[in-house]
């Protein structure tokens, strides 16, 4: 399992977060145009492993490019990936190590949804885009998968925008948790993303009447699987029912990490794509420890809405096996991110903790530990948000 795509509830964080509020005023959003560029279906012949998906965007729509979203969907069980190699004859993302690519990517069972950039040294973008979609095992069968690519432009030519806004929902769903317990989360979410240049707005909640909320008692999400967990992938379907155009909140009573362990949040990939009715379309919350926390459950939704708009962790928490001396922990591959190197390791136990972090990349909000206070976000990881495509 790839702890990016989750928060564990640790001992050491459960207490009251101490994290100061920002005394930022509420932003106004610049603007920006969402695209349809692709939705078309494919073939994959029986024993063929990757093909060429699309290549684009269009001449008129290379201009003022300032990110993609791929979202990939074939059989239920099937491992996918993607690539993604630029004008330049770049390898973004090599759809055979995707996870160790420049423009990182995760794979994915059934659905597999990327992102460029995810990273500022993927950057300037040099369209357009060859698209490959790859996938593993043996005796593959013929499949027919589905393709959606969304781009996302500048209102403003040739620039980036510094403010944009992101609107979520929340989507009551077996979760029970008081009116001021959910709008201090949000509110604390909120003030958090205002450092980056994104607005939270917050649609009308909704709930799930009893014949659409799925028996889940508790939520399980299996460790080998993270957010491919059947569970979380029918929960996330609902998003259908969800009024917004950016990310449902799906709050469930409780979030179990099996076989023993509870979970904050598990945002359903990195990134979400920019669609309802999908298994990746939002975030799972637990009322449970959202009641007994809920300003440092905010920072937590925080940091996996990090998640939603393409952020990995800074760092993550496992040092690889060394090709050196002292290995190497996977970064963010954004620029002004300080990664904790892998000789933070003191205790040789090969896992980065926010003790031994503490000096380098511990208080950023996307920590893979996140602990109560952790807040701080760059200008880069504030550019590669405002590019997503659930922003606006």
């Amino acid at each position: 399992m790839n702890a990016a795509w989750m928060v564990p509830l640790l001992a050491s964080i459960v207490a009251c977060d101490g994290g100061q509020d920002l005394a930022l005023a509420p932003l106004v959003s610049e603007g920006a145009e969402r695209l349809v560029l692709a939705d078309v279906q494919f073939l994959l012949a029986a024993g063929q492993s990757e093909t060429v998906a699309w290549v684009g965007p269009s001449a008129e729509r290379l201009t003022d490019l300032l990110g993609l979203t791929v979202y990939v969907e074939g059989n239920a069980g099937q491992r996918l990936t993607v690539g993604v190699q630029d004008n330049d004859s770049g390898i973004l993302t090599d759809p055979s190590t995707p996870e160790f690519s420049v423009n990182r990517s995760l794979g994915g069972v059934g659905t597999v949804v990327a992102q460029v950039p995810v990273a500022s040294v993927a950057l300037p973008l040099m369209a357009p885009y060859t698209i490959r979609v790859r996938r593993f095992g043996t005796d593959l069968p013929q499949e027919n998968l589905s393709l959606r690519v969304w781009g996302k432009y500048a209102r403003i030519s040739s620039t980036a925008p510094k403010v944009q806004a992101l609107d979520v929902q929340w989507v009551l769903a077996g979760g029970a948790a008081s009116e001021p317990q959910l709008t201090l989360a949000i509110e604390r979410a909120r003030n958090i993303w205002r450092q980056a240049g994104i607005e939270i707005v917050e649609k009308p909640r909704i709930t799930l009447d009893n014949s659409m909320q799925p028996p889940f008692a508790p939520l399980t999400i299996e460790p080998a699987l993270g957010s491919d967990s059947p569970e979380l992938k029918r929960l996330l379907l609902l998003s259908a029912m969800a009024s917004v155009e950016g990310v449902p909140l799906f709050l469930v009573d409780e979030i179990a990490l099996l076989p023993s362990g509870a979970l904050w949040a598990i945002a359903g990939g990195i990134p979400v794509p920019p669609a309802a009715n999908t298994e990746r379309s939002g975030l799972a919350v637990s009322a449970s420890l959202l009641q007994r926390d809920p300003k440092y459950a905010g920072q937590i939704i925080a940091h996996e809405l990090g998640h939603a708009l393409g952020l990995f962790h800074t760092t993550e928490s496992v040092v690889l096996t060394p090709a050196g001396p002292f290995g190497q922990a996977i970064n963010d591959g954004i620029r002004d991110t300080p990664p904790c190197p892998a000789t933070a390791d003191r205790d040789g136990d090969r896992r980065l903790s926010d003790g031994e972090c503490r000096d380098f990349d511990a208080g950023n909000l996307m920590f893979w530990g996140t602990t109560a206070g952790a807040i701080d976000l760059t200008p880069g990881q504030g550019d590669v948000a405002r590019r997503s495509l659930l922003t606006h």
